[in-house]
């Protein structure tokens, strides 16, 4: 599957960016997926598909970033992060 010689532009005209699906063991033939295009406040969760040949991403969900959590001023603060 990673193995074709295709050039896809890292942006689209609309300014989204190429997300690469990750390494797919499976034969090319299999359908996996390439990548999708994301906007600036989203990210892409890969749904697999496993065989006995290997696997390959089948789907994705593209979702909307989580918001950073935003602390006031004088709330206690205990040095963690939850970003999701």
């Amino acid at each position: 599957m990673n193995n074709m010689n295709i050039s896809i532009p890292e942006m689209d005209s609309l300014g989204r960016r190429w997300c690469p699906a990750p390494y797919q063991s499976a034969p090319s033939n299999s359908g996996g997926m390439l990548g999708v295009y994301l906007g600036e406040d989203e990210e892409v969760e890969w749904i697999w598909t496993f065989g006995q040949g290997g696997s390959y991403v089948s789907g994705y969900t593209v979702r909307k970033k989580p918001l950073p959590k935003v602390f006031k001023v004088g709330e206690p603060f205990d040095g963690k992060t939850d970003m999701g």
